[in-house]
């Protein structure tokens, strides 16, 4: 468990499935993580197993939580981890809608930049967000990502990186 001021990131459990499930299958979630495959219980059971073993998996999928009550309100996600060139990528989900904008994922995402750096070693973090999801944008520009141009990326989709 990985801890700030308000809130703290664990791994998602096989508890946590049915929930992150249905996260997914919101159309708003849909849209912005671009996911073109259905996800499904078992996908999601699979991947829990997978993130045990990060070195192999490439992947560490956590709940963004609250300290005041211990309810899953999100998720962060590494992935895409490439230990040879110490990089990966990041993307993070505050579902609860009434709890944006309050610093929460923020939050999680500094906690998850420790771990990466600490535990990992690993020294970049890539970030891809849509053009249009300003919130976002403004999220991990204040985080200090910085803008790479990528001409092989769809014209919908920025690049972010950070050193960490």
């Amino acid at each position: 468990m990985l801890e700030s001021k308000d809130v703290y990131i664990r791994l998602i459990e096989k508890e946590d499935a049915f929930r992150v499930y249905l996260w997914e299958l919101d159309p708003e979630t849909q849209h912005v993580t671009q996911i073109k495959n259905k996800v499904s219980l078992e996908m999601i059971y699979t991947m829990i197993e997978q993130q045990r073993d990060v070195m192999n998996s490439g992947q560490l999928r956590m709940m963004i939580c609250l300290h005041s009550n211990k309810e899953a309100i999100g998720m962060v996600d590494l992935y895409d981890i490439d230990f040879n060139n110490a990089k990966g990528a990041i993307g993070v989900l505050l579902y609860e809608k009434k709890l944006r904008r309050m610093g929460h994922a923020k939050k999680a995402i500094v906690a998850l930049h420790d771990y990466a750096r600490k535990t990992l070693r690993l020294t970049q973090i890539d970030c891809l967000i849509q053009d249009d999801n300003k919130a976002s944008i403004s999220l991990f520009e204040s985080l200090g990502y910085q803008r790479i141009i990528d001409a092989s990326l769809k014209s919908d989709h920025l690049n972010y990186q950070i050193n960490i």
